[in-house]
């Protein structure tokens, strides 16, 4: 009787522990969906906000294919007079359509950039350069800031690679490009637009800082907050999402009040440890 009320009892502990390990495993099972669908929705809203200021950069776009399209067209109107003049000589054939190819390779290499930024391909991390990153997302923004007679200003110091995503973090950096020259819009006197990288101790470093009227102490602390915006129509996702890109890097995005009036972001992202080549 002793022997079987043991193996009774034993039985009833048994069968609570497998319950109990079918109660975990489907609570761990329903925690990895649960935040296998957060990762697929936080992408998602990358790929929206990016369509987003793809939009809001649409002038600037048609306008930097536009100049190499109008100068593929003269430089072919130009080859053709000189064909139906007959005074077309070798060397000047050559040039024309030497600079028709330049040309056209100029307005493909817009397209690609624009395709890249818009692509919604899962992150890839290679070694990358961030001041090329910042200077291939330049002239997606040169319209803005041409338009609204802004002085950029470039101090690039040599850097050594950070392990990054390039189009999120082309993305950051737009952002920021774009959020200042908003601030700009209105500002009064000498317009003028920083970006100046950096190596700090273990960190690379960009900061974006704009001449502007600066950031509102009770905005401030609610800048990185999602929906919240001081651009009139924003999203108000832009800075929050930089921030979670820049902080799924390792890295900080912050916001200063700079030296002389005006706003300065920074970001710092930590230099790769045992990186191959650039990517």
């Amino acid at each position: 009787a002793a022997v079987m009320t043991l193996l009774g009892l034993h039985r009833l502990r048994l069968g609570g522990l497998q319950r109990r390990n079918r109660a975990l495993r489907l609570e761990m099972e329903e925690r990895r969906r649960a935040e296998g669908e957060a990762a697929r929705l936080r992408r998602e809203l990358e790929h929206v906000t990016r369509i987003a200021t793809a939009g809001e950069l649409a002038t600037s776009l048609a306008h930097e294919v536009n100049q190499p399209l109008a100068a593929i067209v003269s430089n072919a109107e130009a080859g053709r007079r000189f064909l139906h003049l007959g005074e077309a000589v070798r060397s000047e054939l050559e040039a024309i359509f030497g600079d028709i190819a330049r040309q056209g390779q100029r307005a493909s290499e817009v397209i690609q950039r624009l395709r890249a930024f818009l692509s919604k391909e899962p992150p890839q991390r290679h070694a990358l350069d961030l001041n090329e990153v910042v200077r291939l997302v330049l002239p997606l923004v040169r319209r803005e800031i041409e338009e609204r007679r802004i002085r950029l200003l470039l101090d690039f110091s040599e850097l050594p690679p950070v392990l990054g995503d390039r189009v999120q973090l082309q993305q950051v950096v737009v952002n920021l490009i774009q959020n200042a020259c908003e601030a700009l819009r209105e500002a009064p006197g000498a317009r003028r637009l920083l970006l100046r990288s950096r190596l700090a101790g273990s960190q690379v470093e960009l900061a974006v800082e704009d001449s502007g009227p600066g950031v509102a102490a009770e905005v401030a602390a609610t800048l990185f907050d999602p929906f919240v915006s001081t651009k009139g129509g924003g999203m108000g996702m832009g800075l929050s999402i930089c921030r979670s890109l820049v902080e799924s890097h390792g890295g900080t995005l912050v916001q200063e009040s700079a030296a002389e009036g005006g706003a300065r972001f920074v970001l710092r992202l930590p230099v790769a440890s045992g990186a191959g080549g650039i990517a």
